[in-house]
């Protein structure tokens, strides 16, 4: 176990060199801090912090208003989220449709073609594969 005690830490904030010292001159001086000093911005984790303490710096009515409009925010992109995944879904499943209407189209196109080239009757091409008049003269 480590016990520290903070008011023997006589650092500034260029001085702390490791992590623990800097979270040591924070803790010590979090009070007194405006904004988190400089040399610590490097450090992902220290620019949260800095974003906490604004946010727990703020009056009590500040700090109501932009939680509700977090809220709002992430409320928005859930939603967003949710009708793009939606979207996806129905312009996937129309694709597949489009996909199989068009293998059918060019499976009976090919038979046409096969029966044709047999000397097939064109009634009886139309009858098997369900192309229409034009569609087989075209053949």
């Amino acid at each position: 176990m480590l016990f520290v005690k903070l008011p023997l830490l006589h650092r500034n904030a260029e001085e702390c060199t490791t992590l623990a010292q800097q979270w040591i001159f924070i803790l010590k001086n979090l009070e007194k801090m405006e904004k988190m000093p400089t040399v610590f911005m490097e450090n992902p984790v220290f620019l949260n912090l800095e974003k906490k303490m604004r946010l727990a710096g703020l009056p009590d009515d500040e700090r109501k208003q932009y939680q509700a409009s977090l809220k709002a925010y992430r409320d928005a992109n859930a939603v967003m989220a949710g009708s793009r995944e939606i979207g996806f879904r129905e312009g996937l499943e129309k694709g597949l449709e489009k996909g199989l209407e068009k293998g059918k189209m060019e499976a009976a196109i090919n038979i046409a073609r096969n029966l044709k080239a047999k000397n097939f009757a064109s009634e009886e091409i139309i009858n098997l594969t369900g192309l229409t008049p034009d569609q087989i003269k075209s053949l």
